[in-house]
């Protein structure tokens, strides 16, 4: 019986080292912006390069796709690939206020904790 305990305590403690390690690969951290823009430097037209919701979804979906931010803080949403639940769903066309805020965080080459800086687009899913 103790060597079955054994057995299981070492069967799940791997199993926690697996999980672990796996959690902490990002394949897109290097994509991440850790400094803080400046307003100037954001304001522009952008395009999607790549999607990371759907993986069948095909390139197409997203051709014609494009944010603009204005810099008094408004945008234009057009073509935006839609996904409810992890499917696509179609397209929005939209326009609203923008902001840059903190959305979330990583630990940087360095060890340090560091703070991930994006676009919320107001009105949007």
């Amino acid at each position: 019986m103790h060597f079955i305990l054994h057995f299981i305590k070492k069967i799940l403690s791997y199993f926690v080292l697996l999980w672990f390690a796996t959690c902490q690969f990002d394949p897109y951290a290097d994509k991440l912006c850790v400094i803080q823009p400046s307003i100037h430097d954001i304001v522009g037209k952008y395009r999607f390069q790549f999607q990371t919701v759907d993986a069948d979804a095909k390139d197409s979906t997203f051709f014609n796709a494009t944010i603009v931010l204005d810099d008094s803080l408004n945008y234009t949403a057009t073509n935006i690939p839609d996904f409810i639940q992890d499917q696509y769903s179609g397209r929005i066309n939209k326009k609203g206020h923008w902001r840059m805020a903190t959305v979330g965080g990583t630990t940087g080459p360095n060890g340090k904790d560091e703070n991930v800086f994006g676009i919320i687009l107001d009105s949007m899913p």
